[in-house]
């Protein structure tokens, strides 16, 4: 009953926000076109339960910074051209370019990030990279 309250409370905030925010600005253009989708992604920033990890997760604002950097925009969630840019990266690897995030866009976006971890790189090619040191571990081991 909470969580719903919460989640109606959360839409009507935002919409009433989403009313003001109209006003002209760079991160309101192709608002005829993915103002929907902005409104959509406001809603879901916060109140978006899901499991990405495992854990039950309320909303994806952890993640706002690497999306933004990763689809080229510092504008919001709820914005027109942060639908327009997500919808882009979507066609780019080969999902429906809705604009609207959702798991599987994350599951992408995921999945980029770790392609450029050279440990998670060399697990995939069963490489061993080679142990630390011996001066490293014994210095960084607690002594008794």
């Amino acid at each position: 009953m909470l969580r719903r309250l919460l989640a109606f409370l959360t839409f009507w905030l935002v919409a009433a926000s989403a009313v003001g925010a109209r006003a002209a600005g760079p991160c309101h253009t192709n608002a005829d076109l993915w103002r929907d989708q902005g409104l959509s992604n406001a809603i879901s920033y916060y109140s978006l339960e899901w499991a990405p990890f495992g854990a039950v997760e309320w909303g994806w604002e952890t993640y706002l910074p690497l999306i933004q950097h990763e689809i080229h925009t510092q504008c919001g969630p709820g914005t027109p051209v942060f639908a327009s840019q997500l919808a882009g990266f979507q066609q780019t690897h080969g999902l429906a370019p809705t604009g609207l995030f959702d798991s599987a866009t994350f599951q992408v976006f995921k999945g980029v990030w770790q392609e450029r971890r050279p440990f998670v790189m060399a697990r995939l090619r069963q490489e061993c990279p080679d142990p630390p040191p011996i001066w490293w571990s014994r210095r960084n081991t607690p002594t008794g």
